[in-house]
């Protein structure tokens, strides 16, 4: 490794970029930050970019110019740059983008004082009006909370692999490469990579880093998918390969390299190729649409049919297609298309579980407890696969939270799993268990009965806001998915906690699908009384609403246990 002569060594692979090259230098220039190295690769430019960069190396003894006499890729350039970084840290930054003038000074003293080797924080998208609403950290909030992050528990850092407006331990580098065979996704194998073998990724609020959007008649290479566009695609399906033998290679827990993968094809499939769909049946004929369904048609067949279910981007990426995008599709390219959606189907009804059953079945469980489930429901498999609790994991982390006899309430208790857990381990006072589904309900009760529990309390209502009745829109093949709806003339007493009388709790849990705000709500006086410790299940869709209205009462997220598309979250009042 080269010695080091900076702080951080700032890599900026160019193409064609005369027009912008100016703007993004002098952003690097005005750090606040002294003892920066830039390293500007052109990737074989056909205008001005070496010109102006030629002009900043003669007057800047810190930049280093490098030239590739053929057009490589940024893969290639980004490199060759890293093996003349010489800085304790590195930044990769695109020549067409922007950086405030203090990212590079809030990043490395975050390296520094957090002990990290991979800090990031929040990037703004702009164009030629100005900044563009809407970002990633928007639809992923938790993405934008200061503080520590890994892939484990934070799977939504799959939704920044990209290699730009990070700084990177230079050690990180050592032993990996960004792909040179692909124009696009060059930096995803990189990036995971990183946030593998990275012993702390912390993240600062602050925003580091403005990407440009260009114009239509001036797009940059991820911008211009749409060219070329099956060749785009079949690199985009190649690049996911990539990041599969990346993961077999580098993550040591089976399961966790499953689920990562999973969690990564949610991102692909939303961000990539649905967004390089939307512009590549915009402007091609419909032997080329027909052409690309053909090769995502192949991907999938090809794939475990286990994935493409527990994959949701399959599902939104058929929607997309029969609705949103249907728009664009040529008449010459709808057999592809039903071709395509025909294939995306039949890979999920192959592992399709049954229409759940009222009839059940038992199990004893390693600790000696009997638990009754119904027969083909998603909480039977999980219960028979592990012999113990469903989300044994969960529990036995968040029930130091608990003092001993406590009053809790299990919100959306199901069977009564996590009621039974309680019972036994929390050593509570009461429990009081809240069931909306009759026949549910009664099964929570007989497993109350059978293993002789008598502080646990159920109550077949559902929980929220307002007092009224409503329906169940029931999950086929997972009771504990089934969502409550309004309405009059439905069989589901809706009730208000405030309004029950019950004695005040230590500890609440909420599990509700979609209608924790609803139940929070429904409970202000109770939380104004006694300011419970409240363990919630937040699909990631409603994590702001509920994450803001939790804020503005005073509480804090203090942990967080993730999975697929929600995670499970404690909140303490401060």
């Amino acid at each position: 490794m080269i010695e080091s002569d900076y702080k951080v060594s700032v890599i900026i692979p160019m193409y064609n970029v005369e027009s912008y090259l100016h703007q993004s230098i002098s952003s690097v220039f005005s750090q606040t930050l002294d003892e920066i190295q830039v390293i500007l690769v052109d990737d074989n430019s056909k205008d001005k970019t070496v010109e102006i960069a030629e002009f900043y190396e003669a007057k800047h003894p810190n930049i280093t110019l490098l030239r590739q006499y053929q057009n490589k890729g940024p893969g290639a350039a980004r490199n060759l740059a890293i093996q003349h970084a010489s800085g304790d840290y590195v930044f990769f930054m695109d020549a067409d983008d922007l950086i405030d003038e203090f990212t590079l000074e809030k990043l490395y003293n975050a390296a520094l004082e957090k002990d990290s080797d991979l800090v990031y924080g929040a990037i703004k998208r702009f164009n030629q009006h100005g900044v563009i609403e809407g970002s990633v950290f928007e639809q992923h909030p938790i993405l934008g909370m200061q503080g520590f992050k890994d892939l484990n528990n934070y799977p939504e850092l799959f939704y920044l692999i990209y290699a730009c407006g990070k700084l990177y331990d230079r050690k990180l580098l050592e032993g990996v490469s960004f792909s040179e065979d692909t124009m696009i996704g060059e930096d995803q194998p990189f990036t995971i990579h990183a946030y593998l073998k990275a012993k702390k990724i912390y993240c600062v609020t602050d925003i580091v880093y403005y990407y440009r959007t260009r114009d239509s008649s001036d797009y940059s290479l991820t911008q211009s998918l749409h060219i070329s566009a099956p060749i785009h695609c079949t690199n985009l399906i190649n690049m996911v390969s990539k990041v599969k033998t990346h993961l077999d290679t580098f993550c040591d827990d089976d399961r966790l390299k499953d689920v990562l993968f999973e969690e990564y094809l949610n991102r692909v499939l939303d961000y990539d190729i649905i967004g390089y769909l939307g512009r590549s049946l915009q402007h091609n004929n419909g032997n080329t649409q027909e052409v690309i369904f053909d090769i995502l048609r192949q991907w999938i067949t090809s794939l475990d049919h286990n994935l493409v279910k527990n994959v949701r981007g399959f599902l939104l990426l058929a929607s997309k297609l029969s609705k949103d995008l249907l728009v664009l599709i040529k008449p010459e390219a709808m057999d592809g298309l039903l071709r395509l959606l025909r294939s995306i189907e039949s890979r999920i009804k192959e592992t399709n579980i049954p229409d759940t059953e009222r009839s059940t079945c038992r199990f004893i469980l390693n600790d000696g407890c009997i638990i009754n489930v119904f027969k083909n429901d998603y909480l039977m498999h999980k219960i028979k696969n592990s012999n113990d609790y469903y989300e044994k994991k969960e529990l036995q982390r968040f029930i130091k939270y608990i003092p001993k006899q406590s009053i809790i309430y299990d919100v959306g208790a199901n069977i009564g799993n996590h009621s039974l857990y309680f019972s036994k381990y929390a050593y509570p006072q009461k429990v009081y268990s809240f069931e909306p589904i009759p026949y549910v309900a009664d099964i929570l009760k007989l497993n109350m009965k059978d293993n002789k529990v008598e502080n646990v309390e159920v109550f077949n209502v559902a929980v929220s806001d307002r007092q009224a009745f409503g329906t169940m829109k029931m999950m086929e093949g997972n009771l504990g998915g089934s969502q409550l709806s309004f309405n009059d003339h439905g069989n589901i007493k809706i009730v208000r906690l405030d309004d029950l009388g019950l004695a005040y709790p230590n500890f609440v849990k909420i599990d509700v699908e979609s209608s924790e705000l609803e139940v929070l709500k429904g409970m202000e006086g109770i939380i104004n009384n006694s300011s419970p410790i409240i363990w919630i299940e937040i699909h990631d869709t409603n994590l702001i609403r509920v994450n803001n209205y939790l804020n503005s009462i005073g509480y804090e997220m203090v942990e967080r246990i993730r999975e697929k598309d929600y995670a499970n979250y404690i909140f303490i009042r401060a």
